[in-house]
């Protein structure tokens, strides 16, 4: 299809604006020759004149209008289009925390020169570049860097006075590998083998559950001693539930793929509040400040525990990878333990940055013999900041276990 050159389009546009003209003094004929007398053998050749012009004037406009909005589309494209692309690092290395990493950019329209390249992380400056070549060390140690997929972001000053953007995503991993733990169990209380435990915490010498189950699906206050319920209150059949926590008086559950949370009075179990989330609900605890919340992926979501707005998010890494399937969570001492689904150990995070600390592993502590009916996976950690003793449970399983946790190096060389 052949462009109009720039006489042919002026041509078109003072035509139409003659046929358009004319248009309008047919149309005034019209009006004047039939206002007191219509016929309409007379009105049909008029008429039929009068569609083909109007037609022929509006495909004028269309064309007019359509090649307009090509060249500012054309235009937009140009403009968006940037200058520099990075060329380090990159989305297939894997670097680590306090890594050096090589900042390297490349232009690939050499027609405009940057004035200067900004390179920030998060909205902190890493470097500016004010002359080719565009290389920099970057010291991550100098910048509080976390793991996970993180994000730079190099924006070319050009002189025109416009900015141009460029973006580079890479996998950031843990510098060390977690320190590894065992247990010492302590003693073991009885737990329904009804409850499908999604979520756990100790209060005063009670445990407060949260379960699942499309059906069965509540929140409990427990006996310790005993496993008796002595509150309760079930949730809709509709609705699966997941973890709990305490924040201040009021007790959060989440619930699956509802994305839903219940807010209720800690004491009286009544729902206070709702509110939503974007995601899937897993686990969830509180550091005194914030909420956090997982969703069975590597990342953990932090909320404001007033608003219940989202306000940052962490992935978590270790040695060798993102750890993917974050459970129940519960605040130990600085640091966020997890339940990872369908595995025997526990993780401590370092909230900070992301990092896998402790790897808890908890192989054998439910014995065979023990299992009278049907078991599901480990999840459940509550804490009794007292004597610092750690609870722990599993969904459907008889017991909730208390023990101490210690290095398996010590245990080894005991």
């Amino acid at each position: 299809m052949r462009l109009h050159t720039s006489s042919e389009k002026q041509f078109l546009n003072l035509l139409c604006r003659q046929i358009k003209l004319r248009q309008q003094l047919l149309l005034n004929f019209l009006k004047m020759k039939c206002a007191s007398i219509f016929n309409p053998l007379c009105m049909k050749p008029f008429l039929i004149l009068f569609f083909c012009i109007s037609v022929f004037c509006i495909s004028c406009e269309n064309s007019e209008t359509k090649k307009n909005n090509t060249d500012n589309t054309q235009k937009l494209q140009a403009e968006s289009r940037s200058v520099i692309k990075f060329i380090s690092p990159d989305s297939e290395t894997k670097y680590r925390i306090n890594d050096k990493i090589i900042i390297s950019l490349e232009q690939i329209d050499n027609a405009v020169k940057p004035d200067s390249i900004s390179i920030s992380y998060y909205g902190k400056i890493i470097t500016i570049f004010s002359n080719a070549p565009y290389s920099h060390e970057w010291k991550t140690s100098e910048t509080s860097i976390k793991t996970g997929r993180q994000k730079l972001i190099a924006t070319a000053f050009m002189p025109d006075g416009k900015k141009q953007n460029c973006e580079s995503s890479f996998l950031v991993l843990s510098d060390k590998k977690p320190d590894e733990y065992t247990y010492l169990l302590k003693k073991k209380y009885p737990h329904d083998v009804v409850a499908y435990t999604q979520g756990l915490f100790f209060d005063k010498g009670y445990f407060y559950e949260g379960t699942g189950e499309y059906g069965t699906s509540s929140l409990r206050k427990v006996k310790i001693q005993t496993g008796e319920i002595i509150k309760s209150v079930n949730l809709a059949s509709e609705i699966f539930g997941e973890g709990i926590t305490v924040y201040k008086d009021k007790i959060i559950q989440l619930t699956w793929r509802s994305n839903l949370a219940f807010v209720y009075d800690k004491e009286s179990f009544k729902q206070i509040g709702k509110f939503n989330y974007s995601t899937e609900g897993w686990g969830i605890t509180s550091d005194g400040k914030k909420l956090i919340m997982s969703d069975g992926s590597a990342r953990l979501y932090f909320l404001d525990p007033d608003t219940y707005t989202q306000i940052g998010t962490l992935e978590v890494c270790d040695y060798y990878g993102q750890i993917l399937y974050l459970n129940e969570l519960e605040y130990i001492k600085g640091e966020i333990w997890a339940n990872v689904y369908q595995e025997d150990f526990i993780i401590a995070i370092d909230p900070e940055n992301g990092k896998v600390t402790k790897k808890i592993d908890l192989k054998g502590i439910l014995d065979p013999k023990d299992v009278k009916g049907k078991i599901d996976v480990l999840n459940g950690i509550a804490w009794n900041e007292q004597n610092n003793s750690i609870f722990v449970t599993g969904k459907w399983w008889p017991f909730v276990f208390e023990i101490e946790v210690r290095e398996k190096v010590m245990v080894l060389n005991k």
